[in-house]
């Protein structure tokens, strides 16, 4: 059976919620096709909601390890680390995770609750702030090219958080790397429903 098949079979049993299942079969595609990046990260998921946050972990650093420069991959162990405790390597990752998409709306809400939780309001208020101009951008915007432009308020709020600005080159390769990660763009909005369905401001 193809990579594509396995994976679409796990992938249907998790929306289904039946997570068991869908880990069982992220195994067998993993025995086969054990450089699947993208079925360690989903396994890692499986296994989150099933409670074994260390198996989720271990899948999510597998992941990582395969495709260091995915800003995704960051973003959901941080969410892991912080579930098992670890908060100041959730912000270590999410800070990662900013680095190599610094429009990533869901990782500096995240973040700012965790700098909110140490007790670093100021700059918590910055980050929420940002974020929901970064969601509403999303939400004007869409899922396309346009979305990775970035206009002067959103460039001074990162300057202000101190996170790199790429240049016009850099962008359009963040806007390549996003379209080599999701097939399409129901990939990447189901990607974003489950971000948000986990990291949504408390």
């Amino acid at each position: 059976m193809k990579s594509s098949e396995l994976h679409s079979k796990a992938l249907a049993q998790s929306k289904k919620g039946d997570y068991a299942r869908a880990i069982k079969h992220f195994d067998k595609l993993l025995e086969l096709y054990p450089d699947n990046a993208e079925a360690y990260s989903d396994r890692g998921v499986a296994r989150f909601h099933t409670k074994d946050l260390k198996g989720a972990l271990s899948d999510m650093n597998m992941a990582l390890d395969l495709e260091p420069k995915n800003p995704y991959r960051y973003a959901s162990r941080a969410y892991i680390k912080e579930s098992l405790g670890d908060t100041e390597g959730a912000i270590d990752d999410y800070k990662k995770a900013l680095v190599l998409d610094p429009e990533d709306a869901v990782s500096h809400n995240n973040l700012g609750m965790l700098e909110e939780k140490l007790g670093y309001q100021n700059m918590a208020q910055k980050r929420f702030k940002l974020a929901d101009k970064l969601a509403e951008k999303e939400n004007d915007e869409g899922i396309g090219i346009n979305a990775l432009e970035r206009d002067e308020t959103i460039q001074n709020m990162l300057e202000e958080l101190n996170i790199p600005v790429e240049s016009e080159e850099e962008i359009l390769g963040l806007r390549n790397q996003m379209l080599q990660i999701f097939k399409s763009k129901e990939d990447r909005k189901d990607f974003f429903r489950f971000l948000l369905s986990l990291f949504k401001r408390k």
